[in-house]
C-alpha cells in the first residue's frame, strides 16, 4: 500500500517504521530521517502525518485510488470521497494557518530567509496556500526573488534533494518523476539526471 503514496512519504514511513529490508528493521527517529533525506524534522513529521492519513482514509473507504502522472495514488477528494463541509473546512484552514505561523516564526528565528519553498518544505502545505499566506502577512512581494545565481543554486539543491529522496525510497527517478518531486520543469530535471549520469 505504501506504493500509492508520494516517494517522499514512502521513504519517511519506511524509515520511521523500519520497513526497509529484513536486515534493517530498525525504526529511525525523526532527526535521523531528516538527516538521511536532507529535509527538516518538521517536514518528516508532515510527510508521516499525511501518509498515515491517506492510508487510513483508503482503509476506511474514505479515499480512492486514481491514476496521476503515470502512477496510482490515493486521492482524498474523489467523487466518492466525502467533502469537507462548513466547520470542517474552517478547522482545516485554521490548522494550516497555525502551522504556517509557527513555521514562519521558527525559520525567522534561525536567521534564514523565509521563502515559499522553505515553508512548503517545513509544513507540507500546498504552494498556493503558502504564497497566499505570505502575501497576506507581508504584502505582495515575490518571495522567490534573489539573484539569478542564487535562484539557480537553490533550484539545483532542490533537484539534488529530490533525487536523494527518490533513490532512498527505491525509485529510479525519471525526468517526469524528478520534476514532480522537485516542483520543476521536466527538461530541467532531465538535464540534472544527465549531469548525474556523467559524474
Amino acid at each position: 500500500m505504501l506504493s500509492f503514496l508520494s516517494p517522499r512519504a514512502q521513504a519517511v514511513l519506511r524509515l520511521r517504521h523500519g520497513l526497509l529490508a529484513e536486515d534493517d528493521e530498525r525504526p529511525r527517529t525523526t532527526g535521523e530521517i531528516a538527516q538521511e533525506l536532507g529535509i527538516t524534522p518538521e517536514s518528516v513529521t508532515a510527510y508521516e502525518r499525511d501518509g498515515l492519513r491517506r492510508l487510513q482514509a483508503l482503509v476506511k473507504g474514505e479515499a480512492r485510488l486514481l491514476p496521476y502522472q503515470g502512477r496510482v495514488t490515493i486521492s482524498l477528494g474523489g467523487a466518492d470521497a466525502p467533502t469537507l463541509e462548513g466547520q470542517q473546512r474552517q478547522d482545516l484552514a485554521q490548522e494550516r494557518r497555525e502551522r504556517l505561523v509557527q513555521a514562519y516564526e521558527r525559520v525567522r528565528e534561525q536567521g534564514v530567509r523565509v521563502t515559499i519553498d522553505r515553508l512548503v518544505e517545513v509544513t507540507g502545505v500546498p504552494t498556493n496556500l503558502v504564497a497566499a499566506f505570505l502575501r497576506e502577512l507581508r504584502g505582495k512581494q515575490d518571495y522567490r526573488t534573489g539573484t539569478a545565481e542564487e535562484q539557480a543554486q537553490a533550484h539545483w539543491q532542490r533537484l539534488e534533494k529530490a533525487y536523494r529522496q527518490l533513490v532512498a525510497a527505491g525509485t529510479m527517478p525519471s525526468g517526469q518523476v524528478l520534476a514532480r518531486q522537485a516542483h520543476t520543469r521536466q527538461d530541467t530535471a532531465r538535464a540534472f539526471l544527465k549531469a548525474q549520469a556523467q559524474q
